[in-house]
């Protein structure tokens, strides 16, 4: 072969090269999102919508949208975090995101990735929130844009149920967990299909008792009594509120109020309307943005004069998204990020889907579900968990409530709370993780039983539980608890 032919076959071989490398380099970036909550059979029809428009907007993604059970993501976004699994986007509690953070599985989100990668977020949240969410002085985690405080009484009330029974005075006029007695046996009797109640948990506690869980993790086992000044933190399982709490949960359970397939979860069974109440936190709006066409729903307080509380459960404890340490593409993870806080079209299709296949806009722009569409199956989770919320549609369950102007009227609302003493706090267990872990295990065994009211001996249950929480370092990790209160009480 003459050198000039070798020279031209070299020159070709390297542009075919080139022009195969520029091929490559314009296939789509997958980029993986974890979340939580409602699942769909639709999800892998809405991850093709939202890759399509991310596309169309020059962000060159396929974007792997993947949603976990409430009864399992915290397991697994543990072992993510532990085997250090690639992944990039991960949508959880602030406070859980924290500690993966501090642990060493997320971004820190500095000033400067603020300004120039996620200049929509930075626009959008407000540095009073952003700096409630940073750990000293490090922020792991983008809030999702909704509520920042909360009533506590009935999320959830069943509107088809409770008016074809009358029962609206009678729930108004709930002041305590007994007062549902009455209430409950009569939708038992008239609906024995549906379950009467959501499994009790550490909301109905903070709605009757205000006893507040540390970092918004049950499994911690260590709470704090919210309206009290330079509060001490304890076992809540030894809690007065707590135990009358887990013997009404005996008591409805025995009766058949309380689901005892453990294989249906209270989000499940509102998005099929299988359920006629739950008690927890709400905002303005909770019932009515979980009304689907299975179901109407409305929520209810348990004390309408009360102001909302803005708790550690709220500031930094919200819902938000952390970029993982583990993603090969941190920079198109956050520009998919930073579309969710500043177009609505994406957030749309994200929340609610695709136009005329999974829910329908009337003449005024109001959104309404339609049945066995994506909306109806997942709005009840995906309504507040991630992005700038006050982009999306209104629903016509909203107007048909009054509450067309819902995102004015959760301004106000946030602007009403009253900050209790611990907002803010954060309980960083590094020092503790051996004890946290294990208590976790223990939690796992004893809890799930406990809140559904399933055991034959309450108070030797409870004895056995209680013991093996402090063999496994529980009082250790009080008193740690107790010394980082302190901390931030005084420098506060």
């Amino acid at each position: 072969m003459s050198r000039k032919l070798t020279v031209v076959l070299l020159v070709l071989s390297l542009a075919l090269g080139c022009f195969s490398g520029l091929a490559m380099a314009e296939e789509p970036v997958t980029i993986t999102w974890y979340g939580v909550g409602a699942q769909s059979d639709h999800q892998a029809r809405i991850n093709e919508a939202a890759s399509a428009y991310l596309q169309s907007k020059g962000i060159n993604v396929n974007l792997e949208l993947n949603i976990l059970s409430w009864g399992d993501y915290a397991q697994v976004y543990q072992v993510m975090m532990a085997t250090q699994e690639e992944f990039d986007l991960l949508n959880a509690e602030g406070n859980r995101l924290i500690q993966f953070g501090l642990n060493g599985g997320l971004v820190e989100i500095t000033d400067d990735l603020l300004t120039n990668s996620l200049p929509g977020v930075k626009s959008v949240v407000s540095e009073t929130i952003l700096n409630a969410l940073k750990h000293n002085g490090a922020l792991y985690t983008i809030p999702a844009m909704h509520e920042w405080a909360q009533y506590y009484g009935f999320p959830y009330i069943n509107m088809d149920v409770m008016e074809a029974l009358g029962l609206e005075e009678s729930l108004r006029a709930v002041e305590t967990l007994d007062d549902l007695d009455p209430i409950l046996e009569q939708v038992h009797a008239a609906y024995p299909d549906i379950v009467c109640i959501g499994m009790p948990d550490m909301e109905t506690v903070m709605c009757a008792y205000k006893v507040d869980p540390i970092n918004h993790a049950s499994a911690l086992c260590v709470g704090l009594d919210v309206m009290q000044e330079n509060a001490v933190a304890f076992n809540y399982f030894e809690n007065e509120g707590v135990q009358a709490v887990l013997a009404k949960a005996q008591e409805w359970y025995q009766k058949g109020y309380i689901d005892s397939d453990t294989t249906r979860t209270t989000s499940n069974l509102i998005a099929q309307g299988q359920i006629f109440s739950q008690i927890g936190r709400f905002k303005p709006g909770t019932g009515s943005q979980s009304t689907n066409v299975y179901a109407r729903y409305t929520d209810m307080a348990w004390d309408e004069d009360a102001a909302p509380l803005l708790t550690m459960k709220d500031a930094p404890g919200g819902w938000g998204t952390g970029i993982s340490k583990t993603s090969k593409n941190p920079e198109l993870a956050m520009q998919v990020l930073d579309l969710a806080y500043t177009d609505p079209d994406f957030l749309n299709i994200l929340v609610f889907g695709e136009k005329d296949v999974d829910y329908t806009l009337n003449d005024e722009g109001y959104l309404t579900y339609i049945e066995g569409g994506y909306a109806n199956d997942v709005a009840v989770s995906r309504t507040w968990e991630f992005g700038n919320q006050p982009m999306t549609y209104v629903t016509t369950s909203y107007v048909d409530l009054g509450l067309a102007n819902i995102w004015e009227l959760q301004e106000e609302f946030n602007n009403s709370a009253v900050a209790v003493e611990s907002a803010g706090f954060y309980f960083d267990t590094t020092d503790v993780d051996i004890e946290v872990a294990a208590i976790a295990n223990v939690y796992d065994e004893y809890a799930p039983m406990l809140w559904r009211g399933a055991v034959e001996n309450l108070e030797e249950t409870l004895a056995e539980f209680n013991q093996k929480l402090y063999d496994n370092g529980l009082q250790t990790v009080i008193d740690e608890v107790n010394r980082q209160y302190a901390e931030f009480l005084a420098n506060k």
